[in-house]
């Protein structure tokens, strides 16, 4: 499991292997994933679910924003609007 502790750590799967993306750690609100690279890391359903299966080998970043807004960050993040929170973390994918 991949967590708001863990950002900026490399990660190593193999093909077919799964990782879950869980945030709930970190600042509350409704982040946004993705992949850079769908072929190598690719959503393991259409549910938003943050589960992503490894395709093929390769490389890619995880990569997760959620906007900053007065009304859902935790006390502890300074409310910015017009700004937003970046996680990132690189995914190694072997055969």
């Amino acid at each position: 499991m991949v967590t708001f502790a863990t950002e900026r750590r490399d990660y190593t799967l193999h093909v077919g292997d799964a990782i879950r993306l869980d945030l709930t750690s970190g600042p509350s609100g409704d982040w946004i994933s993705g992949v850079d690279d769908a072929r190598v890391l690719a959503p393991a359903s259409p549910a938003s679910n943050g589960i992503y299966q490894a395709m093929t080998t390769g490389t890619t970043l995880l990569t997760a924003h959620v906007l900053y807004g007065c009304g859902n960050v935790t006390p502890l993040v300074p409310c910015k609007p017009e700004r937003g929170l970046w996680y990132q973390t690189r995914v190694y994918v072997l055969p």
